[in-house]
């Protein structure tokens, strides 16, 4: 990811703050012409995934829903969809069992 940023930003980036735990990076900072890009991994902080956090906080908001991951390819990003992507663009074989369940509704 690191040397993506920079090869992407060439001279105009800043050698990034970063803040290791390990070999797992925390948080990383680029600053890159006039902005600011932070990068920071919430489950370092916070040990429970994202489609948790509204209930854990008391917080009414729309539901997280599921994303297409492997969709994300540049041949599909000018491509306009009638429907959703087929099942294994999301890849459901990876997901935990009660997810997956979830998913298949």
């Amino acid at each position: 990811m690191l040397a993506e940023l920079v090869r992407q930003a060439g001279i105009h980036v800043t050698d990034p703050k970063v803040i290791l735990n390990g070999m797992t990076i925390i948080t990383a900072e680029f600053k890159y012409k006039k902005q600011k890009l932070h990068f920071r991994d919430s489950m370092q902080f916070l040990k429970m995934g994202l489609a948790k956090m509204p209930e854990a906080f008391e917080l009414t908001v729309e539901v997280k829903g599921f994303v297409p991951h492997l969709y994300n390819h540049p041949d599909n990003y000018d491509r306009v969809l009638d429907t959703l992507p087929n099942k294994e663009y999301y890849i459901p074989e990876f997901m935990r069992p009660d997810v997956r369940e979830e998913f298949e509704e």
